[in-house]
């Protein structure tokens, strides 16, 4: 974990937090992808928990999702020691690590056993940019032997118990394109979950323009504020 913590911030506080898994087709990518919008997040009062997961050259897709489960449980068992509020977690994700944001609400199977187990690895909240899709042919090569696709992909496994959700998505994407983010967002609603999709103009799959990069931290912001994490 890469801790990015507001000025003045200590542990008798109960600050949201929002856990960032990077991008990089579960293949390569780097925590520090997230800092800038932590920074911004930290104007705010807002937590942000960086993480460095296993990459598929040496770990399957299961063992991946562990970490990511594990990532949130983590942050929530030591919520009060880290002046954080364990009811108010947000899993962000960018691309690949937008599945594993989204895995971690709603893939429970892989909640492995371990010393944090007394605490939920289901974050609060979801903001999701670009979500990468787990398929046969994105993801097939890294599962175990015999396994089905259909229990690595958060999209195929919803119910009303996944938590609200935030959609970010450009318009100029061609990786992850927008009518595939657009269907997840109804597949969400249709499943009784409170879901927003916010496109972006004028943006690819990187959001790495400044401008993009600032607008996706006011919008994460805005996001904290309707779930009542922020005033």
């Amino acid at each position: 974990m890469h801790i990015v913590s507001p000025d003045g911030h200590s542990a008798s506080a109960r600050s949201p937090a929002v856990v960032y898994f990077h991008g990089g087709g579960w293949r390569r990518g780097s925590p520090e992808s997230g800092f800038l919008y932590a920074e911004a997040l930290a104007a705010h009062g807002i937590v942000t928990l960086a993480v460095e997961y296993r990459f598929v050259d040496s770990a399957t897709l299961d063992e991946i999702i562990r970490d990511a489960s594990a990532a949130v449980r983590w942050t929530r068992e030591r919520a009060r020691r880290l002046g954080i509020n364990p009811g108010e977690i947000i899993a962000l994700g960018h691309s690949a690590g937008g599945h594993l944001a989204a895995s971690a609400a709603t893939l429970g199977r892989f909640d492995e056993a371990d010393a944090y187990t007394q605490a939920s690895a289901r974050p609060n909240a979801l903001a999701l940019m670009a979500p990468y899709a787990a398929t046969e042919e994105s993801a097939g090569e890294y599962l175990p032997p015999g396994a089905d696709i259909v229990n690595y992909e958060p999209r195929q496994n919803l119910n009303r118990r996944v938590p609200p959700t935030l959609i970010i998505q450009g318009n100029e994407d061609t990786l992850v394109v927008p009518a595939e983010s657009s269907a997840y967002h109804d597949a969400l609603i249709a499943a009784g979950v409170d879901s927003t999709l916010f496109e972006m103009d004028g943006v690819g799959h990187g959001f790495q323009e400044n401008g993009a990069k600032a607008a996706v931290s006011e919008r994460l912001v805005q996001f904290a504020r309707d779930l009542g994490f922020l005033e």
